[in-house]
């Protein structure tokens, strides 16, 4: 979620993913294959563990794994769990809509380089989201203005842990907060996320 949540877990369920960000806080495309037995150890670890905490499942992409495999998590899920989001770049909500339909809530990376317009994704709970660095900061006026329909979540590139070195400078950073008035379809969240970012230490990662 754009905001931390109290009892909340991140759960990496593949390291498989359709992108190439340099931004990526995972660093996907350097992990070895999360294959199916690990991802039950880990909801095992859950069930166990932390019983009633806010899930998110993340990656990698989930929209890569057999629909199969995201059924199972999510029915394993859902009794012990006191809500599930996803984390997607767009592709489960393309192949899988029926899967994402049953997710709580939805944030969805809408765009890896700036340059596309996005299609609206009919689901309750959902947030658009774009990370800008210094590699894609050219082209954010661009995406803005394409999708200026769409309330759109602006989080600026930092350094995580295990993550790439993509990031946003100080100067991006200022010139990206000047724009917050100019586009009225960035969320009131976005500039919370801008001048400090999110919680990330009350988050139990698994």
């Amino acid at each position: 979620m754009i905001e931390a949540q109290e009892k909340e877990i991140e759960l990496i369920v593949t390291y498989e993913c359709n992108w190439n960000c340099p931004f990526c806080a995972v660093d996907t495309h350097n992990k070895n294959k999360l294959d199916m037995s690990k991802v039950k150890d880990k909801l095992e670890y859950i069930k166990n563990n932390y019983k009633n905490y806010n899930i998110t499942l993340s990656g990698g992409e989930l929209g890569m794994m057999e629909e199969r495999n995201l059924i199972y998590i999510l029915d394993y899920l859902k009794p012990i769990s006191k809500s599930i989001s996803l984390n997607t770049n767009g592709l489960l909500l393309d192949r899988y809509p029926d899967i994402a339909s049953k997710f709580d809530y939805i944030l969805y990376h809408c765009s890896e380089d700036l340059t596309n317009t996005v299609e609206e994704f009919n689901h309750p709970n959902i947030d658009y989201m774009i990370v800008v660095d210094d590699i894609n900061f050219k082209n954010f006026e661009y995406f803005m203005n394409q999708n200026s329909h769409l309330p759109i979540n602006v989080v600026a590139a930092t350094k995580a842990d295990g993550g790439l070195d993509s990031t946003l400078s100080s100067i991006n950073r200022i010139k990206l907060l000047t724009s917050f008035k100019k586009f009225k379809n960035i969320t009131k969240k976005s500039l919370k996320r801008l001048m400090k970012e999110k919680d990330f230490g009350s988050i139990i990662y698994i």
